[in-house]
């Protein structure tokens, strides 16, 4: 599968981009650099794709509703080593580590109780979704609304909680 990511230096090159992965006959997936917190490369042609929630439910079932009543559907998956040997909870989450790799630990040291509380991070902890009506079929980045939201479990940028059709 080949990730892009839509930033502010390709968005004008980003369907010829596609056009050439579906000559290939490749899965794609795109995904959006995103504004907050202050961050320039995002793209302002297609931001408002970014905070469009409802893109991102997904069907609902029985199971995909009990991995996400347990489990964040994205810390759950992956963690991130950067080149300096940091583990952090994915690639956009840096505001927390999780440690530092060196000769004398090993990756199963340093995922700490912080790791555990990210991974069952679902959205009926994060405080303002506990009372919508989608959070079991939402999987927006939790990363990014955590950064939004300086720290607190919180979705600042679902356009359902701005619209008020969370309930």
């Amino acid at each position: 599968m080949i990730l892009t990511y839509l930033k502010n230096y390709n968005e004008e090159k980003i369907e010829k981009y596609i056009e050439i992965i579906r000559d290939y006959q490749c899965r794609y997936r795109l995904d959006f650099i995103n504004p907050f917190p202050e961050n320039i490369h995002y793209s302002k042609k297609y931001a408002k794709f970014v905070f469009d929630y409802k893109r991102k439910l997904i069907k609902m079932n029985p199971v995909n509703i009990g991995i996400l009543m347990l489990k964040n559907p994205c810390y759950s998956k992956a963690i991130c080593i950067s080149e300096e040997r940091v583990v952090y909870p994915c690639v956009m989450s840096r505001l927390t580590s999780y440690g530092k790799l060196n000769e004398k630990n090993h990756l199963t040291e340093i995922l700490n109780e912080k790791y555990e509380e990210l991974v069952n991070l679902n959205k009926g902890k994060m405080q303002s979704c506990k009372q919508c009506v989608y959070r079991w079929g939402c999987i927006s980045c939790s990363a990014i609304e955590i950064s939004a939201s300086n720290g607190i479990h919180s979705c600042k940028n679902c356009s359902l909680i701005q619209e008020g059709k969370n309930e």
